[in-house]
């Protein structure tokens, strides 16, 4: 049973969301050898509810340019569809906001961050909008 925990935590680590699967072990008892064999039990192939995290969006022309310039994150070079791990930092360099930097679109990008942070965030992110073609909402 220890290779099958392995394995499902070796599934976990790997986050193949897509076709992670839940194993159980069978002994082939019919057999001269006893061989393991690793059947399906479960499989998760869904979407998991995430209440905790909200979503700041920011688009416009100049979206990118701007998070670029406020974030530790640079979003100029990150490809359209990808996504990473980016910080919201006060002038003396503390980090105020982790987050998950997803480039929807070459002028659209979504800030996945913890939903008790995202009010603070995105109300210091407004402040310094001013005369950039930006525009920001809690999605």
């Amino acid at each position: 049973m220890t290779h099958v925990r392995a394995i499902n935590q070796g599934l976990r680590q790997i986050g193949n969301l897509d076709r992670l699967a839940m194993f159980k072990c069978f002994e082939d008892h019919n057999s001269d050898m006893s061989v393991a064999t690793l059947t399906p039990v479960l499989e998760l192939q869904g979407a998991a509810a995430l209440e905790h995290l909200g979503i700041i969006r920011c688009w416009g022309p100049d979206a990118v340019v701007f998070l670029h310039n406020q974030l530790t994150q640079d979003v100029q070079l990150l490809p359209v569809g990808q996504s990473r791990l980016g910080g919201y930092c006060n002038a003396q360099g503390r980090l105020q906001a982790s987050m998950v930097v997803h480039k929807k679109a070459t002028d659209e990008v979504w800030l996945i961050i913890r939903r008790e942070l995202l009010a603070r965030t995105m109300k210091r992110l407004s402040m310094f909008v001013l005369r950039a073609k930006v525009q920001l909402s809690d999605h």
